[in-house]
């Protein structure tokens, strides 16, 4: 069990996102973290075609949030708010009280143990070799993840320019704007787009033109102040190259000079 709460899900991020981490003490998060691991692993042996584990018994909290949340049905707090809610009362709680839920785990628990150790050892080499593999491609793309968020934040705080849009995009845009559209259905908005008129076509590309002439200014304006700032490995390869190519000229010349 403990090489599975290594996995790192994304379904924690999402989770995250939407506040609970913010809000929930540090062992709500741990349990929610668990089981997540637990169905990336899932994912993975469900992707490789290999039987699932057998499902790990609810905790003693969740057993007890579960309860509150059923009791709190007709209330109108989000499920994020029932959950920070039940961790409240959960603390609450004697020990005698919570032996109830953490004794029902307890007992299911041990009858896991011994199921799940039953499916690991009809695991077969392949398989496990498989998994291992799969487990490192996931760490290599979450850590490649993380790498493009911090250049795409650092770019962001940087003031670098945004990419216009296209021609088919000012058109999406314009419709969701229109109230005389009923429809937004992406399929809907191709088949709008596909009966425009030659004209009408080539008015959005001459907005698209102008846009990208625009961007490519700023950008190249962008660029030039990244190069003096010592941060030329936030720009492109190409404007790097032809950048360095051009002082390399200017500096020849003045030395014919």
């Amino acid at each position: 069990m403990a090489s599975l709460l290594k996995l790192v899900s994304s379904n924690v991020f999402s989770i995250a996102n939407r506040g609970l981490f913010l809000q929930a003490p540090s062992y709500i998060n741990t349990q929610i973290a668990c089981t997540a691991n637990v169905s990336t692993y899932n994912k993975i042996v469900q992707k490789l075609g290999i039987p699932e584990p057998p499902k790990k018994p609810m905790t003693g909290f969740i057993r007890f949030a579960q309860d509150s949340r059923d009791s709190n049905k007709a209330s109108s707090k989000s499920q994020t708010a029932l959950t920070v809610l039940a961790a409240e009362q959960w603390k609450q709680l004697s020990d005698e009280q919570k032996e109830k839920y953490n004794g029902a785990y307890k007992q299911e628990y041990a009858e896991y143990r011994k199921r799940y150790l039953e499916y690991i050892n009809k695991l077969t080499p392949e398989q496990k070799k498989a998994i291992k593999a799969e487990r490192k491609l996931l760490r290599e793309n979450k850590k490649i993840a993380a790498e493009k968020k911090t250049l795409k934040d650092e770019l962001r705080a940087l003031g670098k320019p945004k990419k216009p849009e296209s021609s088919f995009t000012l058109f999406v845009s314009d419709q969701f704007k229109n109230p005389n559209v009923v429809t937004k259905k992406a399929s809907d908005l191709k088949d709008n787009w596909a009966k425009l008129s030659d004209n009408e076509r080539q008015a959005y590309k001459q907005r698209a033109q102008q846009s990208r002439d625009k961007y490519e200014g700023e950008l190249k304006a962008w660029e030039d102040k990244m190069m003096t700032e010592g941060k030329a490995h936030l720009i492109r390869k190409i404007r790097f190259l032809t950048k360095n190519d051009e002082e390399g000229k200017r500096r020849k010349k003045q030395k014919t000079e």
